[in-house]
């Protein structure tokens, strides 16, 4: 069909492929035909049942540490040797560690979720936008937080001003890239059913749902099918954009 989302022919490279959300957009860029590179760093176990699932010529596991910002490099080395290209790539590593109180939060924490959730990011999507807008063609769709409109928890004011720096700079790349034919746009997620509601205290969601106009949070799956729709051929014309996935927040 001619309206098909199709992503055959296509090799994407995911960070934190090993998340839920991240792990739901791998299985359906693959389901779209995609050839996948998985960036991980602790979360082997889930990246290792994807390659098992998919075969090694479909998903390529990679492994890089994103608080050492040498490994962005590695890591694009390493992925642009497994196909020699990168069509698509998914800025959707993150890292969530909150605090007590907005006074625990160190330079530490901050140099910390700057440099996970935004310089490296940036650095990778500078690296392959290089290689994109050679070839006149590419997407790039970070994933950011619902909570950058708010303001977030002071407890995790440092991840949010990390996502806001990935969002200013997700838009000024969209901007130098829109010339060579390359669409850089931002998902901001709402609650999505994943560990990471856990890792921040919320064992029971109901309360947090409660503000959600929609009444429920996301599964992982409905993010990972707008980002297919902004990665595909598909999207010719949208770049630039903050895109809510948040039920209405």
């Amino acid at each position: 069909m001619k309206n098909e989302l199709s992503l055959k022919g296509k090799t994407a490279l995911v960070t934190g492929a090993g998340g839920g959300i991240g792990s739901a957009v791998v299985e359906r860029l693959i389901q779209a035909g995609a050839r996948v590179a998985l960036h991980y760093h602790n979360s082997e176990e889930r990246v290792l049942q994807l390659q098992n699932l998919y075969g090694d010529n479909i998903c390529y596991l990679a492994r890089a540490d994103f608080t050492d910002t040498h490994s962005v490099q590695e890591l694009f080395d390493d992925v642009w040797s497994w196909k020699n290209k990168i069509d698509i790539l998914i800025n959707n590593a993150a890292l969530i560690e909150p605090v007590e109180s907005i006074h625990d939060i160190s330079e530490k924490d901050l140099i910390k979720a700057m440099q996970v959730n935004f310089i490296a990011p940036f650095l990778l999507a500078q690296k392959v936008l290089q290689k994109m807008n050679h070839e006149g063609y590419g997407r790039i769709a970070s994933i950011s937080s619902i909570a950058v409109k708010y303001s977030g928890s002071p407890q995790m004011a440092h991840y949010m001003a990390s996502k806001a720096a990935l969002e200013a700079g997700m838009l000024a790349l969209s901007k130098h890239a829109s010339t060579s034919g390359v669409l850089v746009n931002v998902i901001r997620a709402g609650v999505t059913k994943t560990s990471a509601q856990q890792r921040i205290g919320r064992d029971d969601l109901s309360a947090r749902e409660s503000l959600i106009p929609i009444g429920r949070a996301a599964e992982p799956s409905e993010i990972a099918e707008v980002v297919a729709f902004l990665v595909s051929p598909l999207n010719t014309y949208m770049t630039g954009a903050i895109v809510p996935v948040a039920g209405g927040e």
